[in-house]
């Protein structure tokens, strides 16, 4: 088995995650083995992912706003 820097990651953060979130055994495997087909992989991945996605979206529309600010600027001076 090989382990790569983002295994390690997903995996820490997956089991950060369900453990700050459930902050209970018997829950954290519950939800673990329902909604994550019993892999912290899959939590983590789905955390950082959703991160990332948040944080690219809020890039764009700053850009866009930016942009449109700009154009406005120019049109009015």
């Amino acid at each position: 088995m090989t382990f790569s820097p983002s295994g390690i990651i997903y995996n820490l953060t997956g089991y950060l995650y369900l453990w700050i979130r459930y902050r209970n055994k018997v829950k954290v495997k519950e939800i673990l083995k329902k909604e994550y087909d019993n892999s912290y992989y899959d939590a983590g991945a789905r955390v950082v992912m959703s991160i990332f996605g948040l944080t690219l979206i809020g890039f764009l529309l700053l850009f866009l706003i930016v942009i449109f600010g700009r154009i406005i600027y120019e049109l009015c001076f």
